[in-house]
């Protein structure tokens, strides 16, 4: 029924009452209606989880916004959960802090301007990001994530994705194949990966063949 109201003073009131409802779905119901408000106290609204317990339950609303200030809030909450995550010895605080980045990573697919440029720097960082040990949500799960955030987002993004094919883990490799499929000319994606087909790999030794895993991965 909240998502049926419409877009007057009177029903945003209503729904900025609706997100401290004791039900996480009428606050998640609230939080996506507000989502099509252009108005400074919607925005407000949504702002104002990115710091607490709801973060999961807007996601979809930070997705939908079009407010150029909330992608610019997202963002710096995102930059800040990245900045505080070296500091992190304890795993399960570290796994929290993971959980939180990727979840304001995943509100900027497909954005331009400062979030793509965010998702980019991200994925430059993914060395960094992968020596850090969470439990049960590691970097390297992170950095997955952001491989196929940049596989379905904007062409800069396939492109970088596309150009560091050969420094990614194979799990990931058919993420970057598909960004090159759909960011490059077809002759420019059978030189990049037609040699991962044409490599010799030892069928015995299978998973244990780095040439062989790398190959499947491909298929």
């Amino acid at each position: 029924a909240i998502g049926c109201l419409g877009r007057q003073p009177e029903d945003m009131h209503y729904l900025l009452e609706q997100t401290t409802a004791k039900s996480q779905d009428v606050r998640r119901a609230a939080y996506r209606t507000l989502a099509d408000f252009d108005h400074a106290d919607a925005v407000a609204a949504l702002e104002k989880v990115l710091e607490g317990k709801d973060l999961d339950l807007a996601a979809d609303a930070l997705t939908a916004s079009r407010s150029d200030q909330l992608v610019r809030s997202v963002r710096a909450a995102a930059e800040g959960e990245l900045a505080a995550l070296p500091k992190m010895k304890d795993k399960k605080e570290a796994s929290d802090r993971l959980t939180r980045l990727r979840t304001l990573a995943n509100t900027l697919v497909g954005r331009a301007d400062a979030a793509e440029a965010f998702l980019l720097n991200l994925f430059a960082r993914r060395d960094a990001l992968a020596k850090v040990k969470g439990e049960p949500l590691s970097g390297a799960d992170v950095n997955s994530s952001v491989v196929k955030l940049l596989a379905n987002g904007t062409s800069k993004q396939r492109l970088a994705l596309a150009a560091a094919h050969a420094s990614l883990p194979p799990d990931d490799l058919g993420d970057c194949f598909h960004a090159a499929r759909h960011a490059l000319p077809a002759p420019e994606v059978f030189a990049m990966f037609s040699p991962y087909l044409a490599a010799k790999a030892d069928e015995k030794k299978k998973q244990r063949d780095p040439a062989w895993v790398r190959r499947e991965a491909l298929c």
